[in-house]
């Protein structure tokens, strides 16, 4: 998608403040898992949020673009960095936090390779064993039983909010 134009990638994003977003996810994984040590990033790019990431977590990234890819070996020398589509990677290992920032996910342009993507990432993750350590279970829904449970879920809470008296602010 960007390899003609990876060079000047980090250029068109010169304004985003990736050390703040960082910082921003790593309090959010610390909040909510707070021995968290190894850390995915899912469409890397050119590996902006990683450079700062990796002070926190031990990282690898993954991206389909070869041309992004090349900067970010560059850019983090040493680090695993995979050719890989989100919607279909199998790493063979699991890492205790996964991300995908910025609009990755705006390019898989359908629901069938959004769910795809979402499953590898819950695979890539440990999330599905502290889901059932949980209590939860998993339930697979094609494209369309998830777009009646959207729309059922939907109808129900606006009534439910209100006979609660919750308002929002």
């Amino acid at each position: 998608m960007f390899s003609e134009s990876a060079a000047w990638y980090d250029h068109f994003y010169g304004g985003k403040d990736y050390a703040a977003e960082a910082r921003r996810v790593t309090e959010l994984i610390r909040r909510r898992r707070p021995v968290a040590r190894t850390l995915l990033d899912v469409a890397c790019g050119t590996g902006r949020h990683l450079e700062r990431l990796r002070q926190d977590f031990a990282c690898e990234g993954l991206d389909l673009d070869d041309g992004l890819l090349a900067v970010a070996r560059r850019r983090l020398p040493g680090m695993r960095l995979t050719r890989a589509d989100m919607a279909g990677f199998d790493l063979g290992r699991r890492f205790d936090a996964v991300t995908c920032l910025f609009s990755s996910v705006g390019y898989l342009a359908t629901v069938e390779r959004l769910r795809a993507a979402t499953l590898k990432v819950v695979d890539a993750a440990d999330t599905r064993e502290r889901f059932q350590t949980g209590g939860w279970r998993e339930i697979s829904m094609s494209p369309e039983e998830t777009a009646a449970f959207v729309r059922s879920e939907a109808e129900k809470w606006p009534t439910f909010l209100k006979q609660a008296g919750i308002h929002a602010q």
